[in-house]
């Protein structure tokens, strides 16, 4: 016998599924932690956005801004950082 929350389970898995099949696009703000052995934690913010086919943007707004595209339905992928080179590569 399946225990007692494998449907409730089974059920929120559904509707996640019914909801990113039926969502071509989204935005959320973010917040990353970046941990690194010997190293002080380093916190970055921004907002990231989503695309169907394949499509990513992450907007880092703090400490640096960065910018960071991904689309990988082409493979191609841009960075921008502003601070270091003044352009996408």
């Amino acid at each position: 016998m399946a225990p007692a929350g494998s449907k409730n389970l089974k059920q929120v898995l559904d509707r996640l599924q019914r909801h990113y099949h039926d969502t071509n696009s989204f935005t959320a703000n973010f917040r990353e932690d970046v941990t690194t052995a010997g190293a002080p934690t380093r916190t970055r913010k921004g907002a990231v956005s989503f695309r169907k086919p394949g499509r990513m943007r992450w907007e880092f707004t703090d400490p640096d801004k960065e910018t960071i595209v991904r689309d990988l339905v082409s493979a191609r992928n841009r960075q921008y950082q502003p601070r270091v080179q003044g352009g996408l590569r």
